[in-house]
Order: C-alpha cells, then sequence, then structure tokens
C-alpha cells in the first residue's frame, strides 16, 4: 500500500476501507426500525392487548422481517394484563354442618383458559377445578379458604382468605317442668335446652294446659285452668335452617276434696280402746298436708291420712281433718266421735247417740207438746164460746127456748121425810128444793140419792147439782150442760 508522508495512507484507501463500514451502519439502522416481534403461540393474546401494558414473559426478537428462505413463520400481538381474581363469594356465611355451602369468585386477565384450586375448605368439602362449587361440610368449625389460578401462559394470581363458619347441627337438650302434677290454678314453669345451632333461633310451643299461651322463649311460666293431662311439644329453629324438638307431660288435677273420714274399729268406742282415724283425698296436688283439730284426750294432731291414738276421756267430739296441697288449695272433713265408758252403750237416755241426735229427739218432744197444748187452747176457747152465746140467748127477752124435758115435781107433804143427810152439799128434809131443768141421767147408780138442790133461774155460770162444778145453758138445746160431768140437766 502506497503511504504518504510520514508512513500515512493514502486517501483512496481510507475511502475504500470507510465504505463497508457506513454500508453496515445503515442495515443496522433500517433493521432497528422494524416493529417488535414475538414468536407465533408465546406472545399474549390480541383480545388483551394494551398499548402501555407492560411485557409478559415471552421470546422477543429485535431486526428486520425474517427473510422468506429461513422457513420461519412469525406473527405480530399485542401484550393484555396479567391474571386477577375477585374476591371469593361464601352463602351462606354461618351455617350448620350438613348443609349446602357455596363458594365462587371470578378470574380476568391473563392467558385463558385458566385453572383453579381451592384449599382450606372444611371437612367434607374438596377441591374442584371451577370457579364456582358447592359441598356440605361434615365437621363444626371456623376454616378461610383461599383459591389459587393458573392461567394458560403460567401466569398464577391467589385470592385473599375467606373466613366458613361451620355449626354444629341444632340438638335438642333436657325439656322439663317444675311441675309434672299439679292442681288448677297452680303454677308450672316449663324449659327447654339447645345445644349448637346457629343461633338466636326461634321458638314455638304446642300441646300447652288450658290457660297457658306459646312465646318465643326457651322458657315459659302460667296457671292452667282446666284439669287434664297433657303432652306439651317444642321446636326451636335456628338462623341456619335446622330445627330440633322435644316434649314433656304435665298432669292438671282438681284441688283435693275428703272423699272419706272414717273412724276404726266404729265412732262409737270405749275409753282406752285403740282408735284409727283414716282421711282419703281425692284430687290435690302432691304433697299433701294434714292437720286435725277436735280430737279426744290423749289424742294429738300428726301430719298424715292414717292417725292412731287412744282416747283418755270419756265425752262426745267432733274432729275436724284440714288438707292443703302444695299449690295451697285446702279440703276439709269433719267426724262425731264418742267415747264411751267400758262395758256401756251409751251414756244417755238414748244408748250410744251422738250429741245431734239427742238435740233432734229433743225437737221432736217439744214439737208435739205445742201441738197437744195448740189442739187444747182451742177446744177450751170453742167451749167457753159457746157457753157465753147460750148465756146470751136466756138472758134476752125475746128467747122462747123452752126445756124439752119436764120440770122437777117435789114429794107430797104426807111422803115420809128422809133422814137429814150427812153428804156435803146434799139439802136437809124440808129444805125447798127446785126443780132441776133436766131429767136426772139414765144410767143411775142402784142407791137413791135424794133429790137435788133446784137450779137458780140461769145466769150465765151456775154449780152444777152433782159435781159442784160449774156450767152452762146450751144455746142449742135450751138444756144445763156441765162440761165437768159432761152432761145435761
Amino acid at each position: 500500500m502506497r503511504r504518504g508522508r510520514r508512513g500515512v495512507p493514502s486517501r483512496r484507501w481510507t475511502a475504500a476501507l470507510l465504505l463497508p463500514v457506513v454500508l453496515l451502519g445503515l442495515g443496522l439502522s433500517a433493521w432497528g426500525a422494524a416493529p417488535l416481534t414475538t414468536q407465533a403461540g408465546v406472545g399474549a393474546s390480541s383480545e388483551h392487548s394494551s398499548a402501555h401494558a407492560p411485557l409478559t414473559s415471552a421470546r422477543v426478537l429485535l431486526g428486520p422481517r425474517a427473510p422468506p428462505d429461513l422457513g420461519e413463520t412469525w406473527t405480530s400481538q399485542k401484550v393484555g394484563p396479567s391474571l386477577a381474581l375477585a374476591p371469593i363469594a361464601i352463602s351462606p356465611f354461618r351455617l350448620d354442618a350438613g348443609l349446602a355451602l357455596n363458594l365462587s369468585t371470578t378470574a380476568s386477565g391473563g392467558a385463558p383458559p385458566y385453572t383453579f384450586h381451592w384449599s382450606g375448605l372444611p371437612i367434607g368439602c374438596s377441591s374442584v377445578n371451577r370457579s364456582a362449587f358447592s359441598c356440605r361440610p361434615s365437621t363444626p368449625g371456623n376454616v378461610s379458604v383461599i383459591v389459587n389460578a393458573t392461567d394458560s401462559s403460567g401466569g398464577s394470581s391467589t385470592s385473599g382468605p375467606a373466613t366458613v363458619v361451620v355449626h354444629r347441627d341444632p340438638r335438642m337438650g333436657t325439656v322439663a317442668t317444675t311441675r309434672a302434677v299439679l292442681s288448677v290454678g297452680g303454677t308450672v314453669v316449663l324449659t327447654a335446652a339447645v345445644y349448637g345451632g346457629d343461633g338466636p333461633g326461634g321458638w314455638v310451643w304446642s300441646g300447652l294446659p288450658s290457660g297457658c299461651a306459646t312465646a318465643n322463649s326457651s322458657r315459659i311460666s302460667c296457671k292452667p285452668t282446666a284439669s287434664g293431662s297433657f303432652s306439651v311439644h317444642v321446636v326451636y329453629s335456628d338462623l341456619a335452617g335446622a330445627s330440633t324438638a322435644g316434649g314433656v307431660a304435665v298432669q292438671v288435677v282438681p284441688g283435693p276434696t275428703v272423699a272419706s273420714f272414717t273412724a276404726s274399729p266404729s265412732p262409737n268406742t270405749t275409753l282406752s280402746t285403740p282408735l284409727t282415724l283414716t282421711v282419703n283425698v281425692v284430687g290435690g296436688a302432691p304433697p299433701l298436708t294434714y292437720a286435725y283439730a277436735g280430737l279426744p284426750t290423749g289424742c294429738s294432731s300428726a301430719n298424715t291420712s292414717t292417725l292412731s291414738c287412744t282416747p283418755g276421756a270419756v265425752g262426745y267430739y267432733t274432729v275436724r281433718v284440714t288438707v292443703t296441697d302444695v299449690d295451697g288449695e285446702v279440703a276439709s272433713g269433719a267426724l262425731p266421735l264418742q267415747v264411751l265408758k267400758p262395758g256401756s252403750s251409751g251414756n244417755g237416755p238414748l244408748g250410744g247417740l251422738a250429741p245431734a241426735a239427742y238435740v233432734l229427739f229433743g225437737l221432736a218432744v217439744a214439737l208435739l207438746l205445742v201441738v197437744v197444748l195448740v189442739f187444747l187452747f182451742r177446744r177450751r176457747r170453742s167451749t167457753t164460746g159457746s157457753a157465753s152465746d147460750a148465756a146470751r140467748s136466756s138472758a134476752s127477752p125475746s128467747s122462747t127456748a123452752t126445756p124439752a124435758e119436764p120440770t122437777w115435781v117435789p114429794p107430797a107433804e104426807d111422803a115420809p121425810s128422809p133422814p137429814p143427810s150427812s153428804e156435803p152439799g146434799v139439802p136437809e128434809a124440808g129444805a125447798p128444793t127446785t126443780p132441776p131443768s133436766s131429767p136426772p141421767p139414765r144410767r143411775r147408780p142402784p142407791v137413791a140419792l135424794p133429790p137435788p138442790t133446784p137450779l137458780a133461774p140461769p145466769r150465765g155460770d151456775s154449780v152444777c147439782v152433782v159435781c159442784g162444778g160449774y156450767g152452762q145453758i146450751d144455746s142449742e138445746t135450751g138444756k144445763y150442760y156441765c162440761a165437768r160431768c159432761d152432761r145435761h140437766y
């Protein structure tokens, strides 16, 4: 090569060396101006492209388009957004074991199709390659569910945790009552206990006694108004829709009544003989309380339906018993009792009758006496009234009553005078006599009696010549009537 001065190449050779370098630079400039290209099947889909989106992990080539003789095919595509997942949707958020649980999410971005994997699921649920699915948890507990999605380009995304609360199925515990047997008007309290479930839930009572109403509560207090046997049923439903039930029996009885109150061997017992009093009560809520009063000497009250004792004093007693049930309902009964001396059947004129029998007997006797006295008084008034009427009629001048019997004829003067009579009330011989107004009685004694003293003129009450009593003129017959002799003269 021809050199210039001092060994410097000539200008001809310098231009020949710089020309290839310039041509190479121009070629490189043209190659760099070509668009970005990716290998077919590797880049992101044009559906998710964006001018400002970042590049995905793909093989990127810079340079001019490949010549046709290289045997390769290149496609130009825009790069899309990365894969993203929506928060997990849970329905229901709280549920009971055995009920359906619904889980779902939504994937966006990346290169579909997507692959899903669920983790942290409750027992009884398993992962599926779906964005939404259902399962039934079998065990209660609290879990945090997570889902991971992967697209076809290998990109992945994981959701945030979602909490699922699984409760145990509600189970009815003890349904209890404070009173299995109570009387009408007593107070009963019903309670129920529930385990598990998503509460608070609702309560429904049924089969309650009359006078009791249902309530949305685990406790009911009421007072029954009618007797009978009742089967109480209660149902509990929690917020998740699960339910459980239970029941209890309640018997309501009427108030106590003393059906019988007896003494053994007899209510008429003897002194120092053992005595047993027995009370039979119907109804009433147990336990029953017994109290006795009016017991004989030697006997004392006790809280029992059968009381045994030995009387220590003679007399009449009215024993009373009072029965009270647990609800305060009261019943009472009475028993007449007589304690006699040994060997005696009774201390009174009526034997062993109770004092009430003596009272009844006395009333009967008094009533009989009153009837007799009324009868005698009415007869006396009737007799007195008849005599008064007869006297008034005889004293009247218009009276024309004449005796129906012949008048008395005195004896002849020459007839022998009867001997003086020593009998009181009989006139002596020769004394003036008044002929009787009525003939002597038909049946006369065989002994001859002296003639009676003539009666004075009628003047109301007159003295009977036979008995010395007072008589009256009968207004019907006009004869003298002696009530004492019950005869007409």
